[in-house]
């Protein structure tokens, strides 16, 4: 992001630019992210991710069958859900 200059995310009419420190900052910009993964996979291992994704998957499960379970007063569903859970 910061080689581009992208016009969305580094505005020049700002309050205060010299005190922004959003351009120089490693979080604008997808580097910063890859290096979290990174550090975390490296952290846990491959198996420790696969656990990890497994353990969030099944909390997404567990969710939308909640979700489906819940009804009101009368005995009609409390919520619909319109599109199942999609991992992308």
């Amino acid at each position: 992001a910061h080689a581009t200059g992208a016009p969305y995310l580094f505005q020049r009419d700002k309050n205060c630019p010299d005190a922004d420190l959003g351009d120089r900052s490693l979080q604008c910009g997808r580097r910063g992210d890859a290096l979290k993964a990174w550090t975390i996979w490296h952290a846990l291992g491959d198996k420790g991710m696969a656990h990890r994704v497994e353990h969030c998957c099944a909390l997404v499960r567990a969710a939308e069958a909640e979700i489906r379970r819940w009804r009101d007063r009368d005995g009609r569903r409390a919520f619909v859900v319109v599109s199942p859970a999609q991992y992308a």
